[in-house]
């Protein structure tokens, strides 16, 4: 079949709960372009959502992506939990950015997941401050946006750029 038509849907489900990590993740990969492409991905978020305990932090990096992209706050719980400090590196920032995903959709973050971004917004590593400030900058009609402004206002301002050699002011021509 068409990729994203409910065959192809199908397949990918059943592909979610393949023995190979690589076929899973491709999998899942698949099903959040297929729904970020329009595609009735309904039946993928359940899945999702039940691959995501077994699963390795690669392949949770994939999942948290896809639910990102296809997820509703029933997702919620899962990314949080992968915002903890005991969680890989690359998989705070995957969730967050997932986060921010769903906040872009209109998805409300709920209060923990909104503790853990705030917390994760005070990271030493730039990439999950920045993937933290990005989510909460996405936040879907916050109650109240107090917390968030200070933990956006400290995040690392980027140095000014060096002058270019080529940039030097050249002498003024004669007239």
């Amino acid at each position: 079949g068409r990729a994203g038509d409910p065959p192809a849907i199908t397949t990918l489900l059943t592909l979610l709960r393949a023995s190979d990590p690589e076929l899973r993740s491709a999998a899942a990969e698949a099903l959040g372009i297929a729904g970020l492409l329009g595609s009735d991905v309904r039946a993928a978020e359940p899945a999702l959502l039940a691959a995501w305990p077994s699963a390795s932090p690669s392949e949770q990096r994939t999942l948290a992506t896809a639910l990102g992209r296809i997820g509703s706050a029933a997702a919620l719980p899962a990314l949080t939990r992968a915002l903890a400090p005991t969680a890989a590196p690359d998989l705070r920032e995957a969730a967050a950015l997932a986060l921010g995903v769903l906040g872009r959709r209109k998805i409300a973050l709920d209060p923990s997941a909104r503790a853990a971004l705030l917390a994760l917004a005070d990271a030493p590593a730039p990439a999950l401050a920045l993937a933290a400030a990005y989510a909460l900058a996405q936040e879907h009609a916050p109650a109240d946006r107090a917390p968030a402004d200070p933990a956006l206002a400290r995040l690392p301002r980027p140095p000014d750029p060096a002058p270019r050699p080529g940039a030097v002011a050249r002498p003024a021509s004669p007239q």
